[in-house]
């Protein structure tokens, strides 16, 4: 629920920046977006491809390659090193300044767009796991314990209570007419009184 829902994936954000690890979350949100446009667009063009490759190689950039000045996300060293040397290995960033460019780079791959791309979001995919579960492990069990989360989470609980007595309570009111549609009460019988 924390990550579904915007107001508690904000105070979750606040209270990542609290503690200094808001890199885990924004790596997590880049992600998914990254995914979201991969799949909204499946057979994409070549174009629209370079454009995702560039958006793909910017997070590389960003969270994971080393060196980073930015952010380094706490995964598994094997996994950075192997995925480190795959992604050199298929690619070379070429650095340009042209008008009207997104970002100032170029990307060579050694591979087709599709492929490196694909190579590329299997590699996120794996980090992505690992940061999940080291959220779920650490961060959020942390959270949910805060004055802040247990205050939304009361607040939620308060509004869906409330929604849900406003509609009990328009569904509760009975008029006259309603009562047409019901079938009269069974008639008792009364025994009368034997006399012997």
């Amino acid at each position: 629920m924390v990550l579904k829902d915007a107001r508690f994936c904000s105070l979750f954000h606040n209270f990542l920046e609290l503690n200094y690890c808001t890199e885990n979350l924004d790596f997590w949100i880049d992600h998914d977006n990254l995914h979201r446009k991969c799949r909204r667009h499946p057979g994409q063009s070549i174009e629209n491809q370079k454009q995702l490759l560039e958006e793909a190689y910017a997070l590389w950039e960003t969270y994971l390659m080393p060196g980073t000045a930015y952010c380094k996300l706490n995964i598994d060293h094997a996994l950075r090193q192997d995925m480190a040397e795959e992604i050199s290995n298929m690619t070379t960033l070429v650095y340009t300044f042209a008008p009207g460019q997104s970002r100032p780079m170029v990307i060579i791959s050694t591979h087709s767009t599709t492929q490196s791309l694909s190579t590329i979001l299997n590699w996120f995919d794996k980090v992505n796991d690992q940061i999940c579960r080291l959220m779920a492990s650490d961060s959020i069990p942390k959270f949910v314990r805060t004055p802040e989360y247990k205050k939304a989470i009361c607040r939620l609980k308060l509004s869906e209570d409330t929604a849900a007595a406003v509609h009990c309570n328009k569904s509760s009111i009975v008029t006259t007419h309603d009562l047409d549609d019901f079938p009269p009460p069974p008639q008792r019988k009364i025994k009368e009184p034997l006399y012997f």
